[in-house]
């Protein structure tokens, strides 16, 4: 039955070789929700990735293949939900730049529309940025939402919602998750377990002002995470921070 299941994993990841090195996260998310137990490896060949997946455990018994089925079906959206080309940035909020962006997101108000500097995903410039489409957002047939934080220009976490049938202020819940290394959402906060800030764990933080030792900074916002795919007890040597916290959207 594992074989099978095996078999079935790597056929699909052949089909969309392409799409590494997000694919490797979106199959490992799946083989997370079938308890089964995988060693996962990527390498980069005269520039081009390869995946391999090792079973640990042989004798583990697996989900059933229709389930498997299922989940492998789920694959290609997951994916064309990561890797479209068709993303249009509408909000950006830079680390250290002020103000509550949550307020911000929720207001009618835009901000930097005819900055080009602005929306720049970098924190050059110590600007928020917001498209008036976020205030129009049920007459755009949205189909995702992504968020994104960046470090030095470069993605580090990223954050895939099914938006269809969404308003601004409904797409960010946990049903709506396509892709992400979470499993609880809230604002925009993404925690596994809340238990007083010496118990914290979690992915991912927008922080406003200090509330606990690892949210204290100089100037805020400031935006915290995981740098692996698992969640961490928050503290100031296992965080990472990010300088900019992007908001995209795609109609495709």
């Amino acid at each position: 039955m594992i074989n099978t299941a095996k078999m079935m994993m790597l056929q699909a990841l052949k089909d969309q070789t392409e799409k590494l090195p997000k694919l490797m996260i979106v199959l490992l998310s799946l083989l997370a929700f079938c308890d089964f137990e995988a060693q996962a490896t990527v390498q980069l060949t005269n520039g081009r990735c390869s995946f391999s997946l090792e079973e640990i455990s042989p004798e583990q018994e697996c989900c059933d293949s229709h389930k498997i089925k299922q989940l492998i079906a789920s694959l290609k959206t997951r994916v064309d939900a990561l890797e479209s080309d068709k993303w249009r940035l509408v909000f950006k909020a830079v680390a250290g730049a002020g103000g509550d962006i949550f307020q911000l997101w929720n207001s009618n108000q835009a901000l930097n529309e005819e900055n080009p500097q602005a929306k720049q995903l970098n924190d050059n410039l110590k600007a928020h940025y917001k498209s008036s489409a976020v205030n129009n957002w049920t007459s755009q047939n949205i189909r995702y939402v992504k968020v994104a934080l960046y470090q030095a220009g470069i993605e580090r976490l990223t954050l895939v919602f099914n938006a269809v049938g969404s308003d601004k202020m409904t797409w960010f819940t946990k049903d709506k998750l396509i892709s992400s290394p979470s499993y609880l959402a809230r604002h925009f906060f993404i925690n596994k377990s809340y238990n007083g800030c010496g118990n914290d764990v979690g992915w991912l933080s927008v922080i406003n002002r200090a509330g606990c030792p690892y949210e204290v900074f100089s100037s805020y916002p400031a935006f915290i995470f995981a740098p692996g795919h698992m969640a961490i007890r928050y503290t100031k040597e296992t965080l990472a921070h990010a300088d900019v916290f992007a908001i995209f959207t795609a109609t495709e």
